[in-house]
């Protein structure tokens, strides 16, 4: 028997005994998380459903601790990180301004009440994150969810290599303490640094806000080859 012949014999021996390693694994993985949830079903009388969404936990239909959440507004949605007991951590403004320049340049990122949060919007979202980078989807908390927009994300697509690298869900315990380092920081911009950049950072560790990539889409021209 040849030295290559040695070697080959024993790669193949390596990969099968891999194989069935990773075979054992994902059957005792299993048995686990099904054990795991007839408890969590048991404790609290939900079914738990795995879908594509974080962690794929039980949903709740109200925001919880750690959610990235937004309210819509007048052709926008303004983000921010849900703490407890109907507080938020944001990038906005304290108080009212006439103009939307004093506006970007008053905004602080703060803890604030839900109901200041909302202000004058009524439909108030839970964005779901999957465990591969892509834009979260948005779910009407106790409501039917909205119509999905028709637009796309070109420009958001430009990075998204880089992106998907960089991708990561953070604990709802992570995403709070990640919102609370940032607070009083200023210097908004609502191109670059804007409520929906700081609150998908605080989930993910992307700084990016997919309305922008949108509206790119809409107001610059594709390339042309």
């Amino acid at each position: 028997m040849s030295i290559k012949d040695l070697f080959e014999g024993l790669f193949e021996g390596l990969k099968d005994s891999v194989k069935t390693v990773n075979a054992d694994f994902r059957e005792m993985k299993d048995g686990i998380k099904n054990d795991f949830d007839e408890l969590v079903s048991d404790l609290t009388g939900k079914e738990v459903r795995h879908d594509s969404t974080q962690y794929g936990d039980v949903r709740s239909d109200t925001a919880q601790y750690g959610d990235v959440i937004c309210v819509k507004k007048p052709g926008y949605y303004h983000f921010g990180v849900y703490i407890n007991d109907g507080r938020v951590i944001h990038f906005a403004p304290r108080g009212e301004f006439d103009s939307l320049p004093d506006a970007m340049k008053n905004a602080v990122i703060h803890e604030t009440t839900l109901k200041k949060f909302l202000g004058s919007g009524h439909q108030l979202f839970v964005c779901d994150f999957t465990k591969n980078y892509s834009e979260p989807s948005k779910r009407r908390v106790k409501y039917t969810l909205p119509t999905e927009s028709v637009i796309g994300d070109r420009y958001g697509d430009i990075l998204r290599p880089v992106k998907e690298f960089q991708y990561k869900l953070y604990s709802p315990s992570e995403t709070v303490e990640r919102a609370l380092s940032k607070m009083g920081q200023t210097k908004y911009n609502l191109a670059l640094n804007n409520c929906e950049h700081f609150a998908i950072w605080c989930k993910t560790g992307i700084k990016e806000s997919h309305q922008v990539n949108k509206l790119l889409d809409i107001v610059l021209p594709a390339p042309t080859y």
